[in-house]
């Protein structure tokens, strides 16, 4: 199967990650294989790939910032301040807050090719997560805010949240979103994904978001 090669597999969904974050169904698909195999060394790191699709940093959040072969600019752990931004050697000031990892690193780069010719690759990463928030609300065991320390999809929120009581209508959940595009509702059918394996429907969840059980 497309598995065969687990190396070659993990580098191909590891490269997916970075470009479309719209593949988060392949990194799942591909996570299960090496889980069912008992294969945790290539499983982990797609665990760790699919927390950080989606995911908005926000204020408090711990990053990481690795410029290639430039360990004096480069930074272990640094937290995003209240005002929502980080400051680095040499790049300067740069908001982080309501950004994906992939947004900053950009601007990082942008900045950092003023000073080098040979443009050092520059890569952010997410260590520790402070600032996340989601709500279940509805026909759940426990109604109410999470604040789970890593981005979480609906499955695991509904599960944190106890599950569902004998009168929810798992076919009817629905998110809803506020961020920069304004409010919406994102449907979500809870047989198709479980009976049906339409897993794209498992988004993970963004800080704020509200997962409504009727």
């Amino acid at each position: 199967g497309p598995f065969a090669d687990a190396d070659a597999a993990l580098q191909h969904w590891a490269t997916l990650v970075e470009v479309d974050p719209t593949h988060a169904y392949a990194i799942y698909q591909a996570r299960e294989q090496f889980k069912a195999r008992g294969e945790w060394t290539k499983a982990l790191p797609l665990f760790a790939a699919e927390r950080a699709l989606g995911y908005r940093v926000g204020s408090g959040d711990v990053l990481r910032v690795n410029v290639w072969k430039r360990e004096e600019l480069s930074q272990p752990s640094l937290t995003v301040r209240p005002d929502g931004a980080i400051s680095l050697p040499l790049m300067g000031e740069v908001p982080a807050a309501g950004r994906g990892v992939d947004e900053i690193a950009a601007e990082l780069q942008q900045k950092l090719d003023k000073f080098y010719q040979d443009r050092p690759p520059v890569t952010v990463q997410v260590i520790e997560v402070r600032s996340y928030k989601v709500y279940v609300m509805g026909e759940v065991a426990r109604a109410g805010e999470l604040s789970p320390n890593h981005p979480v999809t609906v499955l695991q929120a509904i599960s944190m949240a106890g599950g569902f009581t004998r009168f929810a209508t798992s076919k009817h959940v629905v998110i809803v979103r506020r961020d920069a595009r304004g409010e919406r509702s994102i449907p979500f059918d809870y047989d198709a994904v479980l009976n049906q394996g339409q897993l794209q429907q498992n988004l993970v969840l963004q800080t704020g978001d509200t997962v409504l059980i009727p």
